[in-house]
């Protein structure tokens, strides 16, 4: 991955929810303002990486002082990952204006208003929702857009 993560902070790994055999990684720019400035795809701040499922990484270069390490166990994520359809806080076409041109689906979304209580003591993306896709054929999955209120 190497200079790919330059400048961007862990934020998590979750199952994907459709490939049970594969892990969804997510990496965001620490930048605020770079983050605001790039909310949508194709340029969207935030990276995502699929791999096999692994253990905690010991490289530390890339951990956001303000997310706590938490472990979501099945079931306890409801209302944090939603599949299916998703919940926009902001019903705007241009945000999937160009995912829907480039041929991605939605795969789900990570809503900060589901973190568990100890989970931020700051959310990266200001209380609002990443949302992420994929390619079915392919499997890849990227970054859509994400929103806040």
């Amino acid at each position: 991955m190497g200079n790919e993560l330059e400048g961007l902070l862990f934020y998590g790994s979750f199952q994907h929810p459709y490939q049970l055999e594969t892990q969804v990684s997510v990496f965001f720019n620490g930048d605020p303002d770079e983050l605001l400035q790039r909310r949508i795809y194709p340029d969207c701040a935030v990276r995502v990486f699929t791999h096999e499922p692994s253990a905690e990484g010991s490289d530390t270069r890339f951990t956001c002082d303000y997310l706590n390490l938490t472990s979501i166990e099945s079931g306890d994520e409801e209302g944090l990952i939603i599949v299916g359809q998703p919940e926009m806080i902001q019903e705007e076409e241009y945000y999937t204006d160009a995912l829907d041109r480039d041929g991605w689906e939605f795969l789900m979304q990570i809503d900060e208003a589901g973190y568990p209580d100890d989970l931020a003591t700051t959310y990266p993306f200001f209380y609002g929702a990443l949302y992420l896709y994929w390619k079915p054929e392919s499997g890849e999955v990227t970054a859509g857009y994400w929103q806040c209120s």
